[in-house]
């Protein structure tokens, strides 16, 4: 990576025309040279296609953070307002010691406007009950650590710790669901901020709460 005054100052990146957070400057580097490759190949089998132009490559800036001692997931989660919910069926499922101990892993986190749209009353009853919590927190976990780059590439669905196919999509060029998401999805919810770090993996997050299958 290069010296760190040639960063860019906004940890923002515009992706198909998106402005979203993100974590990492490499990741993002490596992120638009899938863009291309995704591109070129729905763009058929001519090999003696013309390269794209930079004005059809998402266009990134950021800035690298403060380095700092990762920490478990339980600890992040409980650092970030914005996981108050999920953290809560993180504790209520009585799973944080398992997640915690977990040598690779990566989470997929609803945010608070997420659990608003889930509603009420189904956020009570999965609080209300270990076995609707613990359902819910493994339906967003896979054991596995998986940062930006290949979750994009990916090709197969993800399997969850509760055994869900999470299907993984992303298009730059398809407008997005919502304001400040990336074109990808993850079970079906958009992508809003990626690579948050952990000491086992990573934690994405995501706008809704994945269905259950």
């Amino acid at each position: 990576m290069g010296a760190a005054d040639s960063e860019p100052a906004s940890p923002t990146a515009t992706l198909g025309g998106v402005k979203a957070p993100v974590r990492t400057s490499w990741v993002l580097m490596a992120l638009i040279g899938s863009s291309a490759l995704v591109a070129g190949s729905c763009s058929g089998s001519d090999k003696s296609a013309t390269p794209s132009t930079s004005s059809q490559k998402p266009t990134v800036t950021t800035a690298v953070p403060a380095k700092s001692a990762k920490m478990t997931p339980s600890k992040v989660l409980d650092a970030d307002l914005q996981y108050a919910t999920f953290y809560a069926l993180v504790k209520k499922s009585g799973l944080s010691a398992e997640i915690d101990k977990a040598k690779s892993l990566t989470i997929f986190a609803p945010n608070e406007a997420a659990f608003k749209a889930f509603g009420k009353d189904a956020t009570k009853q999965a609080l209300d009950s270990v076995t609707s919590a613990k359902e819910l927190v493994t339906q967003h976990v896979v054991a596995d650590r998986l940062d930006l780059t290949q979750l994009i590439n990916r090709t197969k669905p993800l399997q969850s710790l509760n055994g869900a196919e999470l299907e993984i999509r992303f298009d730059p060029k398809k407008p997005t669901a919502q304001a400040g998401t990336l074109p990808l999805t993850v079970g079906g919810e958009s992508v809003t901020t990626v690579e948050i770090p952990t000491d086992s993996g990573y934690i994405h997050v995501i706008t809704g709460v994945i269905p259950a299958t």
